[in-house]
Formats: structure tokens, C-alpha cells, sequence
């Protein structure tokens, strides 16, 4: 997750001046620090947040982010990011109303990974369960069809991301 950080002065006074700071595992007090450092040539910066990166919209706004995206990076694998909004979205879940301890353990639990396709994700599963105990004789009968659409309707899909649906 990243942020660009300007301020209203320097925004009033024709320049974007600022600087994109990453605050994966960031807390919110480091994150206002790193802001005044960067800005430490005001007196009393107004932060402008000019833009940003892997942060749902309705986290952060022009002059505000969210207490929960600093739960959410301290909390989240910085790899597992971009899956776990995919999950508030897809199931959802408003996370400023839920406990982000709860929010990570139900997403941990759910998550299946990356892959091209529901289709794809379930081959590769029912391969790695079943195909040892199949004789390779057997093996040609197999409908990977009839496999993907007795269990697709366990998942969802979405953007490359696979969750178990509960």
C-alpha cells in the first residue's frame, strides 16, 4: 500500500510537491512522522493525500485514511494484500465494523491462492487429493468437467484470486 503525500500549501501554491511513501507495516504514528519529515519545511503541514496505491477507496479520502489501513498492514503479508481486499469485496464484509484479528483468521482460512482459473485451481486440487490412489489405467475415464461443476459452487472466483466459500 502506498500513498502519495503533498500538502494543501504547496498545493495551493501551484506545485505537487511531495513524495509516494509505502506504508506496508506501518503503524499510523510512523506513517504522520515519515509525513512530517517529508514536509518538515512547513510550520504545520495540512496533509493532502494526492493519490495512492492497493488501498480501497472507501479507506482513504483527500485529507483522512483510515485507522484500518494501518490495522490492515501491520496485520496483513504484504504479498497477501491485494487478496485480502479482493475478499472484503467479494463476501461483502465492511471491515471498519468487524475486529481485523477476525477479519485476517477468516480470510487466512478461506483463501486458496492465485490462479488463472476456478477451473484451473480445482484440477490442480483434485489432482494432488485423489490422482495418487487412481490407477493410471483409470485415470483417462476422469471428467475434470464433471469435476469443476460438482464442486465450483464451493468457491469464488475473482480477479485471479480463489476463496472457499463457508
Amino acid at each position: 500500500m502506498r500513498i502519495y503525500v503533498g500538502t494543501y500549501e504547496k498545493y495551493n501554491s501551484g506545485s505537487i510537491a511531495g513524495k509516494w511513501l509505502d506504508i506496508d507495516a506501518m503503524s499510523k504514528s510512523e506513517f504522520y512522522t515519515k509525513c512530517e519529515e517529508l514536509h518538515k519545511d512547513e510550520k504545520d503541514p495540512e496533509f493532502m493525500f494526492q493519490d495512492f496505491e492497493n488501498i480501497p477507496k472507501n479507506m482513504i479520502g483527500e485529507s483522512w485514511v483510515s485507522d484500518l489501513v494501518f490495522e490492515i498492514a501491520e496485520n496483513v503479508e504484504e504479498g497477501d494484500l491485494e487478496a485480502f481486499f479482493e475478499f472484503l469485496n467479494a463476501f461483502g464484509i465492511d471491515a471498519e465494523n468487524n475486529d481485523i484479528n477476525e477479519l485476517v483468521d477468516e480470510f487466512t482460512d478461506c483463501y486458496r491462492g492465485e490462479h488463472d482459473t476456478l477451473k484451473d485451481y480445482i484440477e490442480e486440487m483434485f489432482d494432488e487429493c485423489y490422482m495418487p490412489e487412481v490407477p493410471e489405467s483409470m485415470r483417462f475415464y476422469i471428467s475434470y468437467d464433471l469435476v469443476y461443476r460438482e464442486h465450483a459452487h464451493n468457491y469464488y472466483f475473482c480477479n485471479g484470486h480463489v476463496f472457499e466459500q463457508h
